[in-house]
């Protein structure tokens, strides 16, 4: 079967487009699909470009280390909920829902798997109680470039004493980069908005005409859950979906469960 495709300036495919005639030049079966984005067309051809090859797989290896990194993440916040009700219940002299000592445990596991798996991929975290001392020693003699509003005097003491440092204004260069969002970035987040909300609209209207005569708070989120991961832009969701009905829905971070 034959394809057209959408190429960029340098003739690189960036997406397959639609089945057409047989006198279209991509046959699939003649290219490795995974490194779709390494070909080039060149007089009608399509040619793999090892370089770009090599740039994707290792782009790829990093994203498996950044997934695993958020897997790690969300292994702690899913813990984050339970914390806040054993501390709810403290307050107001109820028996704790859950063993805190053994969920500060499992949280304190996760914590050295996140710091072990950082330390195996060359990044250093720097204790809080030793922070200042360190930050000194590795900026030692090197240019640094610090906000106040960012760090402490005391470190930017340190770091006056033991680095070239110089000190950023409040209004700077590099708070304005971080607010302004380009046409690239905003034209995403519209498209994102847009596609979640034909995707809640279609969750509302399956609600009101489904045969399902009961429905609870779990099984509402697993199914608006499951809708939006259909989607091929929704890699995973940025934090569990709150889905509370009557006096739960006046709880702060509320969590149903099964």
């Amino acid at each position: 079967m034959l394809y057209t495709v959408n190429l960029d300036s340098e003739g690189f495919i960036l997406s397959i487009a639609h089945t057409v005639n047989d006198d279209t030049y991509l046959d699939l079966n003649k290219i490795d699909t995974k490194y779709l984005n390494a070909y080039q067309i060149i007089n009608g051809s399509a040619v793999l470009n090892n370089k770009k090859k090599a740039k994707l797989i290792e782009e790829e290896k990093q994203q498996n280390k950044l997934a695993r990194l958020a897997e790690l993440h969300k292994q702690l916040d899913d813990t984050d909920y339970k914390i806040i009700k054993c501390s709810e219940y403290q307050l107001a002299g109820l028996e704790l829902p859950y063993d805190i000592a053994q969920l500060h445990k499992q949280r304190q596991d996760i914590r050295d798997e996140i710091i072990k798996y950082l330390a195996d991929n060359g990044i250093k975290l720097l204790n809080m109680n030793n922070f200042k001392d360190e930050i000194s020693i590795i900026c030692n003699g090197r240019k640094v470039i610090a906000s106040l509003d960012s760090i402490s005097f005391g470190l930017w003491e340190s770091l006056v004493k033991n680095a070239d440092a110089k000190y950023i204004p409040e209004d700077n260069e590099l708070e304005t980069f971080k607010a302004i969002k380009g046409e690239k970035e905003t034209g995403h987040m519209k498209k994102i908005y847009l596609k979640d909300s034909v995707i809640l609209t279609k969750f509302i209207y399956k609600l009101l005409h489904s045969d399902i005569e009961i429905l609870d708070e779990y099984d509402a989120m697993v199914m608006l859950d499951e809708m939006r991961l259909e989607d091929e832009d929704c890699y995973d969701l940025s934090f569990n979906t709150i889905s509370a009905y009557g006096a739960n829905a006046a709880m702060m971070h509320y969590e149903c469960t099964k």
